[in-house]
């Protein structure tokens, strides 16, 4: 309610509950996109891959990695940070929203990748390290290889 006296020179509330509504709507996923699962001159995607290095593959004897929920859940706090930021702002920025969403994306992305780098070097004894040494890659990193696992973790933000 406006007070006597008072006079409203701009009326934004409208525009700022359409960007709450928005906020409300919008989602971040971070994993590997579509559009990034093909692997140059490999039989399986990507996608295929980050599903068994996530979550192993008991036919193939492959151990899960995981890399995609922890490296998400070990920046929560900051990307939850990152939307308050973004919503605060929202009143005076109608874009620090758009920007908070694209932090947290990258933050949590980033977060993945840095795990998938941590798990550090397969042992000695094992078949996909051979299988790598016979076909002459030298290094014992998980995805050193060519990097186009690694390459494909992304985000998207996407409208619910």
């Amino acid at each position: 309610m406006i007070k006597p006296g008072c006079t409203v020179t701009k009326d934004h509330l409208k525009d700022f509950l359409a960007s709450i509504q928005a906020m409300r709507k919008t989602q971040c996923y971070v994993g590997i996109p579509a559009e990034k699962t093909p692997r140059k001159g490999e039989p399986i995607n990507n996608a295929a891959l980050g599903y068994i290095f996530e979550f192993g593959s008991a036919a193939a004897n492959i151990p899960a990695r995981a890399v995609l929920v922890p490296g998400v859940k070990s920046v929560q706090k900051d990307t939850i940070a990152d939307l308050r930021h973004g919503a605060i702002n929202l009143f005076r920025d109608p874009s620090a929203l758009e920007r908070s969403f694209n932090r947290c994306g990258l933050r949590a992305s980033t977060a993945v990748k840095k795990a998938i780098v941590a798990l550090g070097d397969y042992g000695p004894d094992s078949k996909t390290l051979q299988a790598r040494q016979r076909r002459g890659f030298k290094g014992a990193g998980i995805e050193r290889v060519t990097g186009q696992f690694l390459n494909s973790f992304t985000y998207v933000i996407r409208g619910k």
